[in-house]
């Protein structure tokens, strides 16, 4: 089976995953050509792909360049919980 080419696939979190595949209209599954949970539908009229792309950096790079090679999609918003290094210290006060 050929992997479906899109406008747009929304990278996201475990966490995030299912939220943003609600969004989705015309929902399908993706039979496992990657190693991880797809769906394709629409938002308006984009063809658009809701992938999951684990944890961590290497996860997120691996699927990022797996779906940019196969959907070949022209955005790749990338959605989900942004983590900080607790040695990072803001400026709260401005």
């Amino acid at each position: 089976m050929e992997f479906p080419r899109v406008d747009v696939a929304i990278m996201t979190t475990p966490e995030e995953w299912e939220e943003m595949a609600k969004h989705l209209d015309a929902t399908e599954d993706v039979p496992a050509l990657m190693p991880t949970p797809i769906k394709s539908g629409r938002i308006c009229d984009f063809s658009v792909l809701c992938v999951m792309s684990g944890k961590g950096q290497e996860n997120t790079a691996s699927m990022f360049t797996l779906t940019l090679e196969r959907a070949k999609p022209q955005w790749i918003p990338l959605v989900g919980i942004a983590g900080v290094s607790q040695s990072i210290k803001f400026d709260t006060d401005r």
